[in-house]
Formats: structure tokens, sequence, C-alpha cells
């Protein structure tokens, strides 16, 4: 756990965009990084769906409980809903592979100040603590559990202001969707490198 937060620690914090010919990240979280869990039977759930399957189909179960489907960002393999969360406003991320195999759920929300995240994060904290027990990592901006059919986890993301990051990532599909979704795009960038 300690060495999983060393990789998050060091590469979690910086929004990329595709532009800048970077792997990508969701969230701030980069798509090469796992969260790996103890379980490997099943899937772990955001708000009672599972992190699995089609994206449409997952799509159409976020849209069901009340998310609407976003464009304020465009990231190759990553859909965007807008929501509550936690009775707070937010933007949902759903990371899938080129196939549309969805392994990953991020929800980000965007406070005035500091104070304000920092408070939320505390209040996250601890409800989360109340439903999973301690975290198996935790220091003052990153908490990490490791949950039966996956991992969950909550930080503060100083480099792109006053957000506050939940991350749910499937054990079974996240490293099957990361591992896919960075060939796709390294594919990608390697035909237009051919096309200069």
């Amino acid at each position: 756990m300690k060495r999983l937060f060393f990789i998050l620690a060091l590469s979690v914090w910086p929004f990329i965009s595709l532009a800048a010919q970077e792997l990508p990240k969701l969230n701030g979280i980069p798509a090469n990084v796992t969260i790996q869990s103890r379980t490997q039977s099943d899937h772990l759930a955001f708000k009672g769906i599972p992190i699995d399957g089609d994206i449409d189909a997952f799509s159409k179960q976020l849209v069901n409980a009340g998310y609407t489907e976003s464009l304020r960002f465009t990231e190759k393999y990553i859909k965007w809903f807008e929501g509550l969360f936690m009775d707070e406003k937010c933007f949902v991320g759903v990371m899938y592979s080129p196939n549309g195999l969805v392994g990953r759920v991020t929800v980000e929300f965007a406070y005035s100040s500091s104070y304000a995240r920092n408070s939320a994060y505390n209040d996250a904290i601890s409800l989360y603590r109340t439903k999973y027990g301690s975290p198996g990592y935790s220091d003052v901006d990153v908490c990490i559990w490791d949950v039966p059919h996956g991992g969950i986890a909550i930080l503060k993301d100083p480099s792109s202001g006053n957000k506050l990051l939940i991350t749910y990532e499937d054990s079974k599909n996240g490293e099957i969707v990361i591992e896919e979704r960075n060939a796709a795009i390294k594919r990608e960038k390697a035909s237009k490198i051919n096309d200069i």
C-alpha cells in the first residue's frame, strides 16, 4: 500500500490533456496506476451500479440514477456526466477501454476555497470510514481503501484548484481498461507521427 501511495504521490496531481501527448489520466490519477483489491471476484459498484460491462449500458444506468451526460471534458475513452453525489453537485468520469469495457469511475467536486475543499475531504473521509473502516493508507491529502472487488481513493487535487476526487476502480476491469486504453492511445499517437 505504501508503494501505491508513493506512485500516486509522484504522479497523481497534474491533470493532462491529450494534446500534451502524454498518457491520459482520469482526474489526476494516471491511467497506468491501479488500485488493487484483495478480492478478485464480482465487481465494485458505484451508486449500486457494478463497474463492469459496456460503456453504453453503464451510461444508461447512470442516467437512470439521475446523472446527465456532460460535454465539459473531451478525453479519449472517458465519458463525463453531471449530477449529485453525497448530495453535492459533481462531475463523474467513467474510464473505459477501446472495446467499451468500464473499469474506473472518478467523482470530481470543485470548491470555492481550500477551506471548503478540506472540510468536504474530512466529511467524505468520515463517511467512508463509517462504511468501509480504516483506510489502508491515509495522510493529509489522500486516503485509499482496499475494498472487496476493488479500491477507493479520496484525494485533494492541489494542482487543479480546489478539487476533491473520489475514485472507484474495479479489481477485475480496472487494469484491463488501463492497459488497453494506453495501448490504443500509443498506437494512435504512432499513427499520427507516421502521417507527418
